[in-house]
């Protein structure tokens, strides 16, 4: 059971949030363990619907969680005990729900919890690789370092799906700019045209009696048109939950004949960067394999990856399994073999990291430069087709007279 709570905290400020306990005396517990002076205490069962907040504008970003490990990292290296650094956290973050997993994490450190296994209670904001990396820092005692690398690590992903992010702005902008025009040109303007067309007793050209044609449907059946896309759009997004959806969207990824390239590489620069953190935080290879598996984010590469761990544990090499497949880059699979026989893999891999980073970079920004002359030319053709098709029925009205 949740419960809202507003207290005072050590130095007297006040504190919102909320505490999962089976009943009210289990939260004021705990709450009082964390050194809260609690000021009210209400179930969340029992606050009316419309007075609850919405969750979905409070939703953990990956910004938010590089900034959370980056500040984390410089306490813990200035000494600052991880309960105490926590506790400072909470005041400086803006997001409730995730204020609320940081008060969480404090109160289980405090109460004698490993801190690698508090946030693995939260597998939504924490990652597998975040997990195992605080872990081996707990171990090692070397818990700043390894949110050092977490921090870098984080900051880079950002990096990347903010450049990914703000290519495909401009794109989708025009596109919905001329989807626009051209909906409101076939409800506004091309009835009344099609309406003095229609007086002239004419045999109309093909392309303009197509074009009446989709205007007289576009204006009937509109709705039906947008119920259809709509159960389309929800059957696609149920079909991509399923293991076999999942498994085809992300192959089409790869295949796609102008982003194929680039997700390729944005896979590369994922899989290259996660190990390398992994391998340099001390993580034994096969759980490393593992780990970059999920964290890579594509079904096709995950297996490749699992199946390379599999084969390691028989004493094999990841360059052999890598060897010939076609969805891995003949440079991947000989960078990795130099690293396995120099001993030197994660030197390699950062190596690869940089490599596939910059050429996600040049793929982006070359992606941008080829996007906007192929929406140039499309939206040419179409108001090309719409100019004819108005301009060759008026010009044979002007020519019979």
């Amino acid at each position: 059971m949740k419960f809202l709570y507003e207290a005072k905290n050590e130095q007297g400020l006040i504190q919102k949030g909320e505490v999962q306990a089976k009943d009210k005396q289990s939260a004021l517990a705990v709450l009082k363990t964390a050194n809260l002076m609690v000021l009210s205490l209400i179930a969340q069962s029992e606050i009316p619907v419309f007075a609850r907040r919405l969750k979905i504008f409070e939703r953990i970003t990956l910004k938010d969680l590089a900034i959370f490990t980056r500040q984390l990292a410089v306490l813990i290296e200035s000494q600052v005990p991880l309960v105490s650094s926590l506790r400072s956290l909470i005041e400086q973050t803006r997001k409730k729900s995730f204020q609320e997993i940081i008060f969480a994490l404090a109160a289980d450190v405090e109460a004698g919890m490993p801190f690698s296994d508090s946030i693995a209670k939260n597998p939504k904001v924490f990652s597998n690789l975040y997990v195992s990396m605080v872990k081996t820092g707990e171990t090692s005692g070397t818990l700043d370092k390894s949110l050092l690398y977490l921090a870098d690590h984080l900051e880079h992903e950002y990096d990347m799906a903010s450049k990914i992010k703000s290519a495909m702005i401009y794109p989708a902008f025009i596109l919905i700019a001329f989807i626009g025009v051209i909906i409101l040109m076939l409800v506004f303007v091309f009835p009344r045209i099609t309406l003095l067309l229609g007086e002239a007793n004419q045999q109309l050209p093909i392309m303009t009696r197509i074009l009446i044609n989709f205007t007289e449907i576009f204006k009937t059946y509109w709705w039906a048109g947008l119920i259809i896309l709509l159960f389309l759009g929800i059957g696609l997004w149920y079909y991509r939950k399923t293991p076999n959806g999942l498994r085809k969207f992300d192959y089409l990824k790869i295949r796609l004949p102008i982003f194929g390239s680039l997700f390729q590489k944005i896979y590369m620069a994922r899989f290259s960067s996660n190990l390398a953190t992994l391998v340099a935080g001390g993580i034994p290879i096969i759980n490393s394999l593992q780990i970059v598996a999920k964290v890579v984010s594509n079904k096709i590469y995950e297996q490749i990856i699992l199946e390379a761990a599999e084969r390691v544990k028989v004493g094999e090499q990841i360059a052999l399994v890598f060897e010939g497949n076609k969805h891995i880059p003949a440079m991947v699979t000989q960078m990795i073999r130099v690293g396995e026989q120099t001993g030197q893999l994660d030197v390699v891999l950062e190596g690869l990291a940089k490599f596939y980073k910059r050429e996600v970079d040049n793929a982006l920004a070359g992606l941008t430069e080829l996007i906007q002359p192929v929406l140039i030319v499309g939206m040419g053709i179409m108001v090309g087709f719409l100019v004819l098709s108005i301009l060759m029925p008026i010009y044979n009205m002007a020519t019979a007279f």
